[in-house]
């Protein structure tokens, strides 16, 4: 947990940082991180327990076409603003709790309550991209990224501190971390 972040802060109404029409409250997850650090093993794990929807930025960039393929570096390559603003749409409108997982909502602030990024060792990292088939290009990048904190220090810029959470995933069968279960429990009162 962050120094000095209380349980009680992370509570807020999402109709406060969103325009006026939306009248419920609705839980709002980001799952950040770099690719293969555990983005969506951890989504999968607490989205039944927040009774909430998983929002993949990739899938949603490609079923609405946000972006275009890349031939030359054989990537799917997604227009950022395009993609905050559908994600921003689907938040405005949403009828329920959703968790949003990607790694491209580092690169700009969305309405959330909390915004977990995930973080691995560099050889679990390394191991977890060659087992994709990444090129070793691609890894090295990722790994870079990941040394670099990439993904957390652009979560900072866009996201308050209070709201965020690192959690190590190079254990992912061993379940959702104690630190985020307390969050789940405070705001869905189990």
């Amino acid at each position: 947990m962050c120094a000095g972040a209380h349980v009680y802060e992370l509570v807020f109404p999402i109709f406060e940082m969103t325009p006026k029409h939306v009248a419920k409250r609705y839980i709002i997850w980001l799952v950040s991180g770099t690719p293969g650090t555990g983005k969506t093993t951890l989504a999968h794990q607490i989205a039944p327990l927040l009774h909430a929807t998983i929002l993949e930025e990739k899938t949603l960039a490609r079923k609405k076409r946000i972006g275009a393929w890349n031939s030359r570096t054989k990537e799917y390559e997604v227009d950022l603003p395009s993609l905050k603003k559908e994600l921003l749409s689907r938040i405005t409108h949403t009828r329920k709790n959703l968790v949003i997982v990607g790694h491209l909502s580092c690169e700009f602030s969305l309405p959330v309550n909390q915004v977990i990024v995930t973080h691995c060792p560099r050889s679990t990292l390394e191991k977890r991209l060659r087992q994709r088939k990444y090129s070793e290009l691609k890894i090295q990048e990722n790994v870079y990224c990941e040394e670099e904190n990439y993904v957390l220090e652009n979560v900072k810029k866009h996201y308050p501190r209070s709201n965020i959470r690192v959690v190590s995933t190079h254990r992912p069968k061993k379940g959702v971390p104690p630190s985020i279960l307390r969050i789940i429990r405070s705001l869905t009162n189990n």
